[in-house]
């Protein structure tokens, strides 16, 4: 309703203002108009009021607590538009549960997701930067997950570039850079036995060599009717005796230099499960040596005669040492 407006008359009783009754029916309807607008039409809303400043909202059980709602000094003309949708305003303090909300660029200080049950949260936690980092996730082609370091997981198609790598342990398989299989490794219950592979300084050999127990033997092997092809020079390990003494088995080769004397040596046992080890003597030196053996492991014989420049290749089998092929050299 319009607000009924009371006229007064030019002066005061000239008789052209309203009468008493208009007068007082305009009264009338102006505060009803209020009443109907702030209350029920008879009585004013007790809960509801209004000060310079804010809206109050009185407390239901008139406990002298109230809540104002008001608005900061504004700078420039400010719009606030309430959804048309039925819900409870959210403040930035209090604990709310919001739905079907999209936040554009929110920036998030250690945020919670709750599990499944919501009984426990993932706590996000950041260090401190020293300038904007951004994070980019892949186009997905499908569903995935985040990896985490000590979480156990199986990661697909990634390529690592310059990885360190600490106590990896591969599969069946390793593969070149066009997907062909290039090393294919076999393990065995319970092993002990290992492969040490060695770089190496300038002038000195790459090492590869079998470990892992005092005892543990290297297996070269080719497939079928293959073979172990060695590609350049083969160069064996030497021992050096200038003097008497025990020949070095665990050496393929046995030099002998001495150039006085007849210098007297014993050769030991072979590995026993190695049939098939063999053992280089070359006398380079300038006068006579003997090998006598140790026990009885000298098959046919007992003692190896080796004149200058002379040289005998031994095959251990069956727990004895047999001469295969000598120059200057006899057995006795």
């Amino acid at each position: 309703m319009t607000r009924q407006v009371l006229n007064r008359g030019t002066i005061a009783n000239d008789g052209t203002g309203d009468t008493l009754r208009t007068a007082s029916l305009k009264i009338e309807q102006n505060f009803q108009e209020i009443y109907n607008k702030l209350g029920d039409g008879n009585v004013l809303m007790s809960l509801l009021d209004f000060d310079s400043d804010a809206i109050v909202f009185e407390g239901s059980t008139q406990n002298n607590f109230e809540t104002r709602l008001r608005a900061e000094n504004p700078s420039a003309d400010n719009a606030v538009t309430i959804p048309n949708h039925t819900g409870v305003l959210t403040m930035d303090t209090n604990t709310q549960t919001l739905t079907n909300k999209t936040l554009t660029s929110p920036v998030l200080t250690t945020p919670q997701i709750n599990d499944s049950s919501a009984q426990h949260q993932y706590i996000f936690a950041v260090n401190a930067l020293s300038a904007d980092r951004t994070i980019t996730l892949p186009l997905l082609s499908g569903d995935d997950e985040f990896t985490f370091n000590s979480h156990t997981q199986t990661l697909s198609n990634k390529t690592l570039q310059a990885p360190q790598i600490n106590n990896p342990r591969i599969g069946s398989f390793i593969y070149d850079s066009s997907g062909n299989e290039l090393l294919h490794l076999q393990d065995s219950s319970s092993a002990i036995g290992f492969l040490r592979v060695g770089n190496s300084t300038s002038g000195n050999p790459v090492r590869v060599q079998a470990a892992g127990e005092a005892n543990t033997s290297l297996s070269l092997r080719g497939t079928g009717n293959g073979a172990v092809k060695v590609d350049s020079r083969l160069a064996l390990k030497t021992q050096g005796l200038s003097g008497s003494g025990s020949i070095n088995v665990n050496v393929p080769v046995t030099q002998l230099t001495a150039i006085t004397g007849t210098p007297a040596h014993t050769i030991p046992d072979g590995t026993t499960s190695l049939n098939g080890e063999i053992k280089y003597i070359v006398n380079s030196g300038s006068v006579v040596n003997t090998v006598a053996q140790t026990g009885s492991n000298i098959r046919n014989g007992s003692t190896i005669t080796i004149q200058p420049y002379g040289a005998v290749t031994l095959i251990w089998f069956n727990n004895q040492w047999s001469v295969i092929n000598t120059y200057n050299a006899t057995l006795a």
